[in-house]
């Protein structure tokens, strides 16, 4: 499908668009000229596949989708499910933010870049996109929990080690358990 192609709410929209915008004239002496302001903007097929590269990567990098199954962004007739427990998000973002960007280029090249890439330019309906970022997701998620585990292991008390690990393994089954049921029933 091409990315200027508009289906045809799409297509509504886009002539309601052209109507808001105000006429541009510039006068020059005594030739008045119109600026097709409007055209360039909602009309040309460049600028429309500029949009909607722009909505695919708004879509594919939202963690909604990967974490809280696209809430409240949800879309009709995709059936939208968790690829991680939303336990996971604070040790994603751990993990991400200890990342290194400049050792691992290949691992960032292969896991996150080509994935964002191929789904921006082949759009939503390649049928991928919940799964293309799960590699570069899980790597962050296992080394934010590799972070906070040496955290928890240089602390001096033992009580309060047992403390937190405990808290965390009946966080995540009461996680799983919800997963569980919401699909459930």
């Amino acid at each position: 499908m091409s990315l200027s192609y508009l289906n045809e709410q799409e297509g509504v929209i886009k002539l309601q668009r052209l109507n808001e915008y105000p006429p541009v004239k510039i006068t020059l002496i005594s030739k008045t000229i119109w600026v097709p302001i409007a055209h360039w903007l909602e009309e040309r097929p460049e600028t429309l596949a500029m949009y909607r590269i722009q909505s695919n990567l708004g879509e594919i990098v939202n963690p909604n989708l990967y974490f809280f199954a696209n809430h409240p962004n949800e879309r009709v007739g995709i059936d939208e499910h968790e690829g991680f427990p939303y336990l996971l998000l604070p040790l994603f973002v751990i993990g991400l933010f200890s990342f290194n960007f400049r050792k691992n280029f290949t691992a960032i090249s292969a896991s996150l870049f080509a994935p964002i890439f191929l789904t921006a330019g082949a759009g939503l309906q390649i049928g991928v996109e919940p799964i293309s970022l799960f590699p570069f997701i899980s790597l962050c998620s296992v080394l934010g929990i590799e972070n906070v585990w040496e955290k928890v292991a240089k602390l001096k008390s033992q009580n309060l080690k047992i403390l937190i690990i405990f808290l965390f393994i009946s966080l995540y089954l009461l996680t799983f358990l919800q997963v569980y049921l919401y699909d459930r029933y």
